[in-house]
């Protein structure tokens, strides 16, 4: 399988059709379609639906295009490190967070860094622990700050500040009042989570019991859907402390699970990943700017 290939395939979607495809590639329509018609016999699989409207993607296209993506865009990412692998320290460092303090620390680190080294770019990516680790497993992205994934294939660095668990409860609504939630409390919560292996494994173990036995109502793909729900009066986001910064809604409130229950929060990447030096010089700055700010002053 040709990346040359991969990409016509690419165009093909984004255009809409064989004809398009063909016309910003530069090949004939007929050459394209025999590239396209091998791809799909060496998958063993149809990945173009074609009628009298024109062509769609099968279920199996939709996964390809997908995974395509991915490929390309990690192609891309290795070019570019290995271009700029040189003495001369530039290039982009893709990181994934989705906590206020992970962000306050990068942000200070990415402008140190930008100082220094102005040719350095950053993309940062938000998302939940669990699509934050699939980016760096595939990897999309260099680093991200999360709990600890429990995988052999990854390196997990603890940062130096704990998140605690608990619900995150509208101003006005029944648990508003109360300073801790108990096992029994939380039971009897409607919640809304981010579900994710971590977060079932995490609550599972503090509740000695199935994470089934919660009532969930509403499962989210980021926890400040979550949070919106919950304002408008469904469920309880079951949370980290450091997932929503409730000082900037006046009509929230943070209410810790009891017993107290904290969980790690980690800078994580590969093993055996590909270094180059803009990511050398991130991991560097990053710990001298955590070092900096836990001894002088909070995150």
């Amino acid at each position: 399988m040709e990346l040359r290939v991969i990409k016509y395939f690419v165009t093909i979607v984004r255009t809409g059709s064989i004809a398009g495809a063909a016309k910003e590639i530069h090949i004939t329509q007929p050459a394209l379609s025999r590239q396209i018609a091998s791809l799909e016999t060496e998958l063993g699989k149809k990945l173009f639906s074609r009628g009298y409207h024109g062509i769609s993607l099968t279920k199996e296209g939709s996964i390809f295009f997908e995974r395509a993506i991915e490929i390309i865009n990690l192609v891309d990412k290795t070019a570019n490190d290995v271009a700029h692998s040189d003495s001369t320290v530039t290039g982009t460092v893709h990181v994934g967070a989705n906590r206020p303090p992970a962000l306050r620390l990068l942000s200070r680190t990415a402008k140190e860094i930008h100082e220094m080294y102005p040719k350095i770019k950053f993309n940062f990516v938000n998302g939940n622990s669990r699509t934050l680790i699939e980016s760096l497993i595939q990897g999309n992205v260099d680093f991200i700050i999360a709990g600890s994934p429990m995988r052999n294939d990854l390196v997990c660095r603890p940062l130096p500040f704990t998140s605690t668990w608990g619900i995150v409860a509208p101003k006005g609504s029944e648990w508003y009042d109360h300073t801790s939630i108990t096992r029994e409390d939380l039971k009897r919560i409607p919640l809304s989570v981010v579900e994710s292996d971590f977060i079932r494994s995490e609550i599972s173990g503090w509740l000695g019991d199935s994470f089934d036995s919660l009532s969930i109502v509403s499962n989210h793909t980021l926890i400040r859907s979550a949070v919106k729900m919950s304002q408008a009066g469904l469920g309880y986001p079951l949370c980290l402390n450091t997932d929503v910064d409730t000082s900037v809604y006046n009509s929230l409130k943070f209410i810790p699970l009891k017993p107290w229950f904290e969980t790690s929060n980690n800078i994580i990447w590969k093993k055996n990943r590909m270094v180059s030096k803009a990511t050398e010089v991130f991991l560097k700055k990053f710990d001298q700017t955590i070092q900096e700010n836990f001894l002088y002053e909070t995150i």
